[in-house]
């Protein structure tokens, strides 16, 4: 009766259970992984690290991240001061980041590796292929997901 009662909430919560012996398995079970931002989390990323990055490489990195499409570059286009950094000759590159030049420097902001030869951070900031600044950022859990 304990598993009809227990299938039957799982049921009535969106979860059809296929096989009795998974309820007892249930029990075995120490984590859960899930990849998929926007399903468990708000999909709305903030800067984590915000205070440990020189604020100029900042500025830089907002600057660059106004100008571009990408969802992440959202959360960095809030840094953006609108002053001298104007970024020319910006080019998107799928899957890695933007590059542009602010003066006769050439800026990278994106994925570590493409950035700076090496790295091993997610997103990183480099001028001339030296890096200036690397980004953590965090997302929200939705309230609906606890």
């Amino acid at each position: 009766i304990v598993h009809t009662v227990a299938a039957r909430r799982l049921f009535e919560a969106g979860i059809m259970v296929k096989d009795g012996s998974a309820l007892e398995r249930l029990a075995e079970i120490d984590t859960v992984l899930f990849d998929k931002t926007g399903t468990l989390t708000t999909g709305r990323l903030s800067l984590a690290n915000a205070s440990q990055i020189e604020p100029s490489a900042l500025a830089i990195a907002g600057a660059i991240a106004a100008r571009s499409n990408h969802p992440v570059s959202r959360a960095l286009a809030a840094f953006d001061d609108g002053l001298q950094m104007m970024p020319v000759a910006i080019a998107e590159h799928p899957g890695l980041g933007v590059e542009c030049r602010i003066g006769r420097h050439l800026y990278r902001l994106g994925r570590a590796e493409w950035a700076v030869s090496g790295a091993t951070a997610a997103t990183m900031l480099s001028r001339d292929g030296h890096p200036l600044a690397s980004f953590i950022f965090e997302d929200s859990l939705r309230q609906d997901a606890a």
